[in-house]
């Protein structure tokens, strides 16, 4: 055997000839199979990466049981370094799109070696973050799921292209040790020369696991703070205008914005329609409802974005309203943000008594009632219903309503609009479905607070202190407590009685 031909042999696993015909009919199957596949992958990263940036809820994806996209999206884990990791996603299979062709007609293996890497980036990816979401998260994300899956298989199909690529060499080499045929001296100068660019399986391997590497070790320890606290200069002393205004259930940042569809016939889910008329005198709070509920006590309060001060006896309050600390939280009961978030501010006073309280104001985010809402989306569909039934409840009956507010955020979704209403009439009576100067006057409010969060440029929940806002969303509850006690310098009620 001569000195070439063995040289050759020794090449023959790593190195791609300088002109390897494949299999074309199996090998054009493999590179259609691949680009299909990472098509669907980019289109749904794709559309991942923009419900993450806007905030937004996922289409046709439920909270029920372990199915929650909207949970694993949320969570810190679907980030690095605060960028969405779908994004890299997109940006990995556009580079498959961009050098599966190329890589199964080259004659050099430079290609090969890119399509390789990327393939076991994108499969190794892929095995870390369903890990993450059956062990850590516990909630499972559909479309994140089939992405995960377009990866796994595409990383077999790219090695089953790669073998098809090297099988043609192997063979001839198997005919020429047979002696069924002879090497040439010229073609394996040849194939020495494009060895230089051959393909390299080891290469790609070690750049796809120091991208796993990476990405690993960025979300691991490099996780970027959930909650962000954000100085807003101090309001300014209200005057007895402002002090008046105060009176109202909810603060109008701007009397002249009316609720969205406010004389619309369009409410089919509720009982009893909406005032269809102008009249002030209709519109304005029923005699027999009294805007305030009786209370002898006052305590005025300014908080950063709101343009008048708050009588925390005169909003719904969870927790003591003379608690030293009190905190605005924007809310909406189909928000699978807020709902998580329920469950921290819940612990919160239970670990805090009262040291702090959440005053609650509600943001639906349904184009009924909050016109910054250009298309209802299927989960928010009756968001302005739950609201008016919660603030309803705290009108005809302050003490009812912290009962009804855990109720409706017990669970991963809120129960149905239905079972809202009679729970709401059990705990107040018909009058919350049939008064519609009642519901007109709530859904004003709705607006105003609406208003708030659009011009705040936030999302929801939000929470607002008296000196700033405090955005996102805690990576665990062990940040909350941390979050609050180093923002508010309170302790738990065990350490304060120690």
């Amino acid at each position: 055997m001569s000195t070439t031909l063995a040289t050759h042999q020794e090449n023959a696993l790593f190195d791609m000839p300088y002109d390897s015909p494949m299999d074309e009919g199996r090998s054009k199957l493999l590179l259609v199979l691949i680009a299909a596949l990472a098509v669907v992958a980019l289109c749904l990263s794709g559309y991942l990466t923009w419900t993450t940036w806007s905030a937004g809820s996922v289409a046709g994806c439920s909270s029920d049981g372990l199915i929650d996209c909207d949970h694993v999206l949320a969570s810190n884990w679907s980030k690095w370094f605060g960028l969405p990791i779908s994004l890299f996603g997109s940006l990995t299979y556009v580079g498959i799109l961009a050098v599966c062709w190329p890589a199964a007609r080259s004659s050099s293996g430079i290609a090969q070696t890119i399509l390789l890497a990327l393939a076991m980036l994108a499969a190794g990816a892929a095995m870390w973050f369903i890990g993450l979401q059956l062990v850590v998260l516990q909630s499972i994300c559909i479309y994140c799921m089939a992405v995960h899956t377009c990866g796994l298989t595409i990383g077999v199909l790219t090695l089953l292209l790669l073998r098809e690529a090297t099988m043609g060499p192997r063979e001839d080499q198997m005919r020429a040790l047979l002696g069924v045929t002879e090497v040439a001296t010229e073609s394996a100068s040849q194939s020495d020369t494009a060895s230089l660019t051959s393909f390299h399986p080891l290469i790609a391997t070690g750049v796809a696991a120091v991208g796993l590497s990476v990405l690993m070790i960025g979300q691991y320890f490099f996780q970027p703070a959930g909650l962000k606290f954000e100085r807003v200069a101090e309001a300014s002393t209200a005057d007895a205008g402002g002090a008046a205004a105060a009176n109202n259930p909810i603060p109008t940042a701007n009397e002249q914005i009316e609720p969205a569809n406010l004389n619309s016939d369009d409410d089919s889910d509720s009982v009893g329609e909406l005032a269809t008329t102008n009249d002030e005198s209709e519109l304005a709070p029923s005699p027999a409802i009294s805007s305030k509920p009786a209370s002898a006590q006052r305590r005025l309060m300014n908080f950063s974005g709101l343009s008048d001060p708050i009588d925390i006896y005169d909003v719904p309050v969870l927790g003591n309203p003379e608690a030293e600390h009190i905190i605005v939280e924007m809310m909406d009961y189909t928000c699978v943000h807020c709902r998580h978030l329920h469950h921290h501010v819940h612990a919160a006073l239970e670990r805090y008594g009262d040291q702090v309280a959440f005053v609650v104001y509600h943001a639906p985010l349904s184009k009924k009632c909050n016109a910054h809402v250009v298309r209802d989306r299927p989960v928010h569909m009756y968001a302005c219903d739950y609201a008016r039934l919660a603030l309803g409840v705290w009108k005809l009956d302050p003490t009812k309503f912290t009962a009804f507010h855990e109720w409706l955020m017990e669970s991963k979704k809120p129960p149905s609009v239905f079972e809202a209403r009679q729970k709401a009439m059990k705990l107040v009576g018909e009058k919350i479905l049939l008064d519609k100067a009642l519901k007109a006057d709530l859904f004003r409010g709705f607006a105003s607070n609406s208003n708030v969060v659009k011009e705040v440029r936030s999302g929801l929940p939000l929470l607002i202190t008296e000196d700033g806002i405090i955005r996102g969303f805690p990576k665990d509850q062990g940040e909350w407590f941390m979050f609050l006690e180093e923002l508010l310098d309170i302790k738990p009620l065990d350490e304060l009685s120690e």
